[in-house]
């Protein structure tokens, strides 16, 4: 469960705010002037111009190792040598991963194979979708069972 603060006051500029739509703006100011190039070195500044002025060939063979599909023993691998941290939305705790039997890590492993292909292909063709919306899960367990 998440818990939402509101800001109820803010210091900016020897200012105390209380407004909320003020504060919101004042807040996405500050964000937007911190990640601004004006903190960058002059130098720098023309070296990331100079950089950002060049096409970038996105042409690939594919063969490299991050395009290969994930195996047994990375995920076995990822799983055993993950922290245990609070679940995520899903309620999934790393002790509970960490104790599957083989043939549910290698379904496991089937539905990230297919999760990843389903939407690789979606976001070649430029489409956004969250995992939820992304695949048919009907087909996805036809694929981890067949």
């Amino acid at each position: 469960m998440h818990i939402i603060t509101l800001v109820k006051h803010l210091l900016s500029s020897n200012s105390i705010i209380t407004d909320q739509t003020e504060i919101a703006i004042t807040i996405a100011q500050t964000i937007a002037y911190n990640s601004s190039n004006e903190h960058y070195s002059p130098d720098f500044q023309h070296y990331k111009n100079n950089i950002e002025s060049h096409d970038i060939n996105f042409t690939s063979t594919n063969n490299k190792p991050y395009h290969l599909p994930l195996t047994l023993s990375e995920l076995t691998k990822a799983i055993h040598s993950s922290h245990d941290s609070a679940p995520g939305p899903e309620n999934i705790h790393y002790q509970l991963l960490k104790h599957l039997p083989l043939q549910s890590v290698q379904t496991l492993l089937k539905m990230f194979i297919y999760w990843i292909s389903d939407m690789t292909s979606f976001q070649l063709i430029g489409i956004k979708q969250t995992s939820y919306q992304s695949h048919n899960f009907a087909k996805m367990i036809q694929f981890c069972i067949g």
